[in-house]
């Protein structure tokens, strides 16, 4: 009996510590990974793909007039909306795929072994159904839409692979993801832009 409640104990602690980990990754909300753990990984797919001569998609996704959307229906409609759109975003991604709430409507994507036009493709789906889909929360039934910047690696890096450590190519590939999500705010929204070496561009 002594022994069996003693592993009895030990098991709970496993858990606990499991359930803690998974906390400290986890955004509570969307349930997507938190910005650090995510660029935690970010950095080791980048090393992988590196090493193996792979390539990879970084995208970066945002709520289309988020906070105007607060301001009309609230803060706890918004919550479930966000977590509609994070339940969205894991239907279409893949296992391997690493998906993070980055900011506060924000969303970062790393899609390992995965080519520019099938980087493309993702982002068209999970804007499509984004915009198809009709968020309920509540009382309410709204709309919504996003925005995605996307580029490409190593095509967009170029020189910066022997003269960079990973870490400043982690934050190249996301300032370039960006600077192609503003360009796609800037076309009107709902939108989906690709980043080349001269720009983003449609």
């Amino acid at each position: 009996e002594i022994i069996a409640s003693q592993l009895a104990l030990h098991v709970k602690k496993v858990k606990l510590y499991n359930k803690v980990k998974e906390l400290s990754i986890v955004d509570g909300l969307t349930q997507l990974f938190v910005r650090r753990h995510f660029l935690e990984r970010f950095r080791d797919e980048l090393i992988r793909s590196m090493k193996y001569h792979l390539s990879m998609v970084v995208m970066m996704l945002d709520i289309d007039q988020f906070k105007k959307y607060n301001d009309t229906y609230g803060h706890l409609v918004g919550d479930v909306a966000l977590r509609q759109v994070s339940q969205t975003i894991r239907e279409v991604i893949r296992r391997v795929d690493i998906a993070s709430r980055y900011g506060g409507e924000e969303f970062a994507i790393v899609l390992p072994e995965t080519d520019l036009q099938g980087g493309l493709d993702a982002a068209e789906r999970i804007r499509s159904r984004i915009a198809k889909r009709l968020f309920r929360a509540y009382d309410e039934d709204t709309r919504l839409t996003i925005s995605v910047g996307l580029t490409f690696f190593p095509d967009n890096v170029g020189q910066d692979l022997e003269e960079n450590s990973t870490d400043d190519i982690v934050l190249t590939l996301l300032k370039q993801a960006d600077e192609a999500l503003y360009r796609a705010k800037e076309e009107g929204r709902n939108h989906v832009v690709s980043y080349n070496d001269n720009g983003a561009q449609s």
